[in-house]
């Protein structure tokens, strides 16, 4: 399942955005999570930014069709390094998304960028780029304990 790399091991999950999709990448989170012995909480937040990452993939980059993604994870120097990559569709420029304004009446709450507020909180970096292949790359990183 790794690959060993110049940095240490990297795990890669490479699939389709399909139905039950989500529910096998967090699966491999979790392998993952339990082979690098991240603490549950840490892993926690972590299934919550990749699980939110991909399903925007599927949602905006390939408008709810199926499309190739590529999971990224690796363990470095106290941190953990996650790159989510897909080839769709270019979406808006995500980092001026705002944050969604939560209100006492959850009717009213406009969810627009809430996945992104998710992403945003559970992890300590989060930058957005475009790869040299044409891809949509979102990498995070989390320190751990």
């Amino acid at each position: 399942m790794p690959e060993t790399i110049k940095k240490g091991k990297v795990f890669v999950w490479e699939g389709e955005t399909r139905k039950g999709f989500l529910t096998e990448l967090s699966n491999f989170v979790e392998e993952v999570g339990k082979a690098l012995k991240v603490k549950e909480e840490e892993l926690c937040d972590m299934q919550v930014a990749i699980g939110e990452a991909a399903a925007n993939s599927q949602e905006h980059s390939y408008e709810g069709q199926r499309g190739r993604l590529r999971l990224e994870i690796l363990k470095d120097k106290g941190r953990i390094e996650i790159c989510v990559t897909d080839w769709g569709k270019s979406s808006p420029d995500v980092e001026k998304v705002p944050e969604p304004k939560i209100v006492p009446d959850l009717a009213e709450v406009d969810l627009e960028g809430l996945g992104m507020m998710m992403i945003r909180r559970a992890m300590d970096e989060v930058e957005f780029s475009i790869t040299s292949k044409g891809g949509h790359a979102v990498r995070m990183c989390k320190r751990i304990r």
